[in-house]
């Protein structure tokens, strides 16, 4: 695994120091971003602040964000299956190390049918605009760090998943920085090891979109997930070569 990943990050180019700082500033204008008001509409507002963050970092990022397909279907599939569910138990270290079961104060909150509708047209904007910005982060941290590239890797790794968790304290409370923190290290690990971005943006929806759900119809939420786990893992038994005919 650990040759794997020497060999895997071996194409990951640092940039200039400017654009490493340029790619770096996505976080204080996120932080600008958050807290302003721009429009008296939140629906409004959150769609402008990530078309803005979507903007950056297509003009800054260019070719580095990953935007290239990685394998099948198939393993898009499996790809997205293990990024959730190591986020799932990262989560829940992150949860148990400061002792609380609602790190993020989540808990009791139901959206009305206009909230649940509205939350999940964002989804694309959401995926995109947050992993953007932790291609960006990364890529500036690597660029500026010296020494091994294994070492840089590691540390821009982790320093990007704990800034995306402290930029959620913007909006949740401080104990949510650890779980969120955390739980994000398998979306910019695959990002960077597969060397495409779609899998992590793709994760990210359906991890919201799960908790979206959560907060909408609780009762039927395990169920509907774990007939979708279910179909997902029959998926997986389907021959490539059958799964052609269905094409």
């Amino acid at each position: 695994m650990l040759n794997s990943l020497r060999k895997n990050i071996k194409y990951i180019e640092e940039v200039s120091i400017i654009r490493a700082l340029l790619c770096l500033a996505i976080l204080p204008l996120t932080i600008v971003l958050l807290n302003i008001d721009i429009f008296r509409n939140k629906y409004i507002e959150t769609i402008v602040v990530y078309l803005i963050m979507i903007t950056y970092s297509f003009v800054i990022g260019r070719k580095d964000l990953l935007l290239k397909p990685t394998g099948t279907v198939k393993t898009n599939v499996k790809i997205v299956f293990y990024i959730v569910a190591a986020s799932a138990v990262l989560k829940w270290l992150g949860a148990s190390a400061i002792r609380s079961n609602n790190p993020q104060h989540l808990s009791g909150v139901v959206y009305t049918g206009k909230q649940y509708l509205q939350l999940n047209s964002l989804l694309p904007l959401i995926g995109l605009a947050e992993e953007f910005l932790c291609v960006l982060t990364f890529i500036g941290l690597y660029s500026l760090l010296t020494k091994g590239r294994l070492r840089k890797f590691v540390f821009s790794l982790i320093m990007t998943s704990m800034i995306f968790g402290f930029l959620h304290a913007f909006q949740s409370p401080l104990t949510a920085v650890l779980a969120i923190g955390l739980g994000h290290i398998p979306f910019i690990f695959a990002t960077f090891y597969y060397r495409s971005i779609l899998p992590a943006v793709i994760a990210h929806m359906v991890w919201d979109g799960m908790n979206f759900f959560g907060h909408y119809n609780q009762n039927m939420y395990f169920m509907f997930y774990s007939v979708l786990i279910i179909v997902y893992l029959v998926y997986l038994f389907i021959p490539e070569k059958r799964q052609s005919q269905f094409n």
